[in-house]
């Protein structure tokens, strides 16, 4: 099996417009987890997990504006949240389920009559 490649994608973003003198702090994060594996240039299978995190309060010296706030940052703020365990599960499910769509052992068809 090729490489998969695994993204994260987070949309939306739930947020306190003020708290503790900080604004719009990033409460809960929607985050969408995929794993792509290429099958040829124009054809690919793709698996996802979704889910959400909250994330705590930050302390008011380690604040980063919502301006600031990268992709990056977000990601290492939900796998910390989430734990490196449960990123790794994730992976190995999605990946899984891309060999699964690769080799299937059951599927439907239609009655030799029709």
């Amino acid at each position: 099996m090729s490489e998969i490649v695994y993204n994260w994608n987070f949309n939306p973003l739930e947020i306190v417009y003020n708290e503790e003198g900080m604004v719009d702090v990033i409460q809960t994060v929607h985050w969408q987890y995929s794993a792509t594996y290429e099958l040829n240039p124009t054809s690919s299978i793709v698996q996802q997990s979704i889910g959400t995190v909250s994330l705590p309060t930050p302390h008011v010296a380690s604040f980063t504006p919502f301006a600031d706030v990268t992709k990056e940052m977000v990601t290492e703020w939900v796998v910390t949240a989430m734990g490196t365990g449960s990123v790794e599960s994730m992976q190995q499910s999605l990946s899984g389920s891309i060999a699964y769509d690769l080799a299937p052992t059951k599927g439907t068809v239609s009655p030799p009559w029709v």
